[in-house]
């Protein structure tokens, strides 16, 4: 199979199964109906939802399930067919299912939400106009925004005084939400180990880009600390959409990377992806 392929087949599949996790984790929570974070609350913040009765009903509490319910029946198809004109309606109702989700919700689109949307359009324009240009441009793409967002918050915490002490490690894991009370007890009375795993975490992000400038063994290394990252934070913190989400950009990455260094030598196997290059 062609190596673009492959990369695509890939992308397409973790996708998928992220946007599958996605929408199991909102149809199983369960939150008051009038809580501040409730439609009758947030309509307020879109005025215009309320003049146009359609926009009015999708964004209801029934209305989100029924998008929802549609959103995971989107992302299943969109794992077992690679036929056109199937796939590219899944996509369309994917990005706008997530579009929708954005303006429901109090904080717009989180870290995943921004991921999963960025990587649905890019495959709706593959699968839109599927030529090798296209896929160049789709894949170059996901990973300037993989790098950029690595970048932004590297650097971000790199100039954070919480973060370069140690605190604002251990101060995650005291959160209520996606604390760890193991990892606030660890951290807390080791602030020494906070401030060294703070160091690695925000030096590994902030020069993520250079790895793609970098010899092979580099860039596999940057990779594989990417994905020992995700896994830990999906873990430790619960965020298995933020693992899936930019594990899947990983698979672009490793093109762009072929590209830049025109075919450098290795093998990398994840799931049915296997590349050998000359």
């Amino acid at each position: 199979m062609n190596i673009q392929l492959e990369i695509l087949s890939s992308t397409k599949l973790i996708c998928g199964i992220c946007c599958i996790v996605y929408a199991l984790e909102k149809l199983l929570y369960k939150k008051p109906m009038h809580d501040l974070l409730s439609w009758d609350v947030l309509q307020l913040r879109h005025p215009i939802f309320i003049k146009i009765p359609i926009f009015d009903k999708l964004c209801s509490d029934n209305g989100i399930k029924i998008i929802t319910v549609i959103f995971l029946i989107a992302s299943l198809i969109s794992i077992i067919t690679d036929l056109t004109f199937i796939i590219i309606p899944c996509y369309f109702s994917i990005a706008l299912s997530l579009l929708i989700f954005s303006a429901r919700s109090a904080y717009g689109m989180d870290g995943s939400d921004q991921v999963i949307f960025i990587i649905a359009t890019c495959l709706l324009l593959v699968y839109i106009h599927n030529t090798i240009i296209t896929r160049d441009i789709v894949f170059s793409f996901i990973s300037l925004q993989l790098l950029f967002s690595y970048f932004i918050s590297g650097y971000a915490k790199l100039t954070a005084k919480v973060w370069r002490n140690g605190e604002a490690l251990f101060g995650i894991m005291g959160n209520d939400i996606y604390g760890n009370t193991y990892g606030y007890n660890l951290l807390s009375k080791n602030i020494r180990i906070s401030r060294l795993l703070s160091w690695i975490v925000f030096c590994w992000e902030a020069f993520f880009f250079v790895s793609i400038f970098c010899n092979q063994e580099v860039f596999i290394s940057f990779i594989v600390i990417g994905v020992l990252f995700h896994l830990t934070n999906a873990i430790i913190m619960g965020l298995n959409t933020f693992f899936l989400a930019f594990i899947s950009c990983y698979f672009p990455l490793i093109h762009s990377y072929l590209l830049l260094h025109g075919h450098a030598v290795f093998t990398l196997q994840v799931f049915d992806l296997q590349i050998l290059i000359k």
